[in-house]
Order: structure tokens, then C-alpha cells, then sequence
């Protein structure tokens, strides 16, 4: 059995039978919640693992001992593990930044031709053989990204991003 393709009414007839809604669900594709939505689910396994890996370096010992001392699970949270993770959490958003602002395809497929992004605009310069400004505007782009990974290097040791602040 062929079904055809209905290019508006994709996931439609999954609420149309249970009464969720009767009228067609655009803001599903060709949309800024589509675009985002791809861009975070491309790019969350990049994020997952610097906040792992900042999270596993944490001494379990400061964690009890703020409970010992009396503070509650949001205020352990707040005043020790946040503070201590915090280089993970600026890798893991550098990571996703990095990745999500050069990425031509999920904008393109997601949000349609008209949705532009920093990678889609190099592409279509590059499309019309204007190689100079395709070149500068990757350069920029590279030269934010080097200056995002030089404030993370001058704000964190890396030593203390993999757990290791206190070995020797």
C-alpha cells in the first residue's frame, strides 16, 4: 500500500484521531521551534560529555559533607556542584555553540530555504563562486570560535576540568 505524501499535514493524523486538535500543526516544520528543536537534538550528545566528565570530577566527599553540615539537596546543588562543574558547563555550551552555528543542513531541512543561518549563508556564497567573502565570513566565524575556546582556557584550568586540580 502507497500512502502519499502530504507535505503540510506531517504527524497530522496522529491528533486528528485522538480529538487533540483539528487543525493543522505548522509550527511543527518550516518553523524557528523546528530549527531549534533539530539544532539542540543534533547537538546534545556533544553536550552530554563535558558535563559528564565535569560532574565525575567532583569529590563526593564535598557533597557530604554540605549535607552533614546541613544543607539541602538546592543548596548543595547551588553552592558546590554548580560551582565546581561550571568549566563543563562552559565547554558543553562552546561545544554546542561551535557546532549549531556552522550547520547548513538542519536549518535548511527544518526551516525551510528562507530560514538563514551563519553556515547557510557561506554555503550560498560559495554556491555563487564568491570565494572571498565566503572566506572571510568562515573566518570570522572561526575567530569567534577560537576567541570562545581562549576565554574558556583563561577562565579554567584544565586541570580542574578533568578532576585533577589536586594531583600532582
Amino acid at each position: 500500500m502507497v500512502v502519499p505524501a502530504r507535505p503540510h499535514r506531517t504527524g497530522q493524523h496522529r491528533t486528528d484521531g485522538h480529538g487533540l486538535t483539528d487543525a493543522p500543526l505548522d509550527w511543527l516544520l518550516y518553523s524557528d521551534f523546528a530549527v531549534v528543536t533539530g539544532l539542540v537534538a543534533s547537538y546534545m550528545p556533544f553536550m552530554v560529555f563535558p558535563l559528564w566528565l565535569a560532574l565525575n570530577g567532583i569529590d563526593r566527599r564535598l557533597v557530604q559533607a554540605s549535607w552533614m553540615l546541613g544543607a539541602g539537596p538546592v543548596r548543595t546543588f547551588m553552592q558546590v556542584t554548580l560551582p565546581l562543574s561550571m568549566p563543563g558547563v562552559v565547554a558543553a555550551v562552546i561545544f554546542g555553540f561551535v557546532g549549531s552555528f556552522g550547520d547548513a543542513a538542519v536549518p535548511v531541512i527544518l526551516g525551510g530555504t528562507g530560514y538563514q543561518l551563519i553556515g547557510n549563508e557561506i554555503t550560498s556564497t560559495l554556491d555563487v563562486l564568491h570565494y572571498p567573502l565566503a572566506a572571510a565570513m568562515s573566518t570570522v566565524v572561526m575567530m569567534a570560535m577560537l576567541a570562545l575556546v581562549g576565554l574558556w582556557l583563561s577562565l579554567f584550568d584544565l586541570r580542574s576540568f578533568l578532576g585533577k586540580a589536586g594531583a600532582r
